[in-house]
């Protein structure tokens, strides 16, 4: 279950919720880059990652789901 797929489909509640996650995530970047900080630790880039992968599964179609069966 994806905590952004709003009714299990990709409607405009779940496309509000990725761009609130990704608008968070610009702010966070642009945020970090700004204070010169190092930004650069595994855990972040693969928690980052993760949050991506996220937001694109919650944005997946019907067709994509009939069509892999077995990635859900």
């Amino acid at each position: 279950m994806n905590p952004l797929r709003m009714l299990d489909k990709p409607g405009p509640d779940t496309r509000q919720a990725v761009r609130d996650v990704l608008f968070f995530l610009s702010d966070a970047f642009l945020a970090i880059s700004s204070d010169n900080a190092v930004t650069s630790s595994e855990s972040a880039t693969r928690g980052a990652g993760l949050i991506l992968i996220v937001c694109a599964d919650a944005l997946r179609e019907e067709e994509e789901d009939e069509a892999n069966p077995d990635d859900g």
